[in-house]
């Protein structure tokens, strides 16, 4: 049989209707059945240069430093030493309560002298009357007056008064010294102050800085009613 390639053509053509594969179906979703494909990496952010920071110049402090307090030995001034007490002794609660112990125990033993005083000038007193009405009595029945009832002369109880006020002033005194010692240890002014700018006299030889004692002595008496009211108990 001889050989046709117009057979061959037509089986070729046949087997390949066979062979290949039917078209996919459509879908509604096309997206689901596309292949999937990877994003593509992004390129990589450029580094930021590095960036200075600026130095500032420091900033001067704009509150002075304190001022150094004057030393209490060397205050004449009443404005000083004013301020002194108001930077000192109003911030200190143990220096109020030390002021305040002395200026307690201070007037309890004036109130004690004087309540001491008034009771023996009382019994003094009613020693007299007692006298009186006896030199009454003898008197009118013409009998001699030879002294009171207790041996006492009125000059004995004048006597006797004026040894009460020694011992007082006395004790005063003492109490005064160790006032004005405790004082001058607390730095308080006029009371600190150093001897050699206080004048004897109003007619000392003029100095700068210096104090005529009477001066002082009021000074001192001014800075102890200001004590008295800054440290009054509450």
């Amino acid at each position: 049989m001889a050989y046709n390639p117009a057979d061959l053509s037509s089986i070729l053509s046949t087997l390949s209707t066979l062979t290949k594969p039917p078209p996919p179906a459509a879908d509604e979703d096309n997206d689901d059945n596309d292949a999937y494909e990877p994003p593509e990496p992004a390129a990589p952010a450029p580094a930021p240069a590095p960036t200075r920071t600026p130095i500032s110049a420091p900033t001067p402090n704009k509150h002075p430093a304190p001022l150094a307090e004057p030393d209490p030995t060397r205050i004449t001034t009443w404005p000083l030493a004013l301020q002194h007490i108001m930077r000192t002794v109003a911030l200190h609660e143990s220096t109020q309560r030390r002021i305040r112990r002395l200026i307690r125990n201070q007037h309890e033993h004036e109130r004690h002298w004087w309540d001491g005083r008034v009771a023996l000038v009382r019994k003094l007193g009613s020693r007299d009357v007692r006298r009186g009405e006896l030199v009454r009595v003898l008197q009118s029945v013409g009998a001699p007056v030879q002294g009171s009832m207790d041996g006492s002369t009125p000059h004995d109880d004048t006597a006797e008064l004026a040894s009460y006020d020694a011992k007082v002033y006395n004790a005063s005194t003492q109490m005064a010294d160790a006032l004005v010692a405790e004082l001058k240890a607390l730095g308080v002014p006029f009371f600190s102050i150093s001897p050699s700018i206080v004048r004897d006299g109003q007619n000392g030889p003029p100095a700068e800085a210096t104090l005529a004692s009477a001066e002082l002595r009021t000074l001192q008496r001014r800075m102890l009613e200001l004590l008295q009211d800054l440290c009054r108990e509450s």
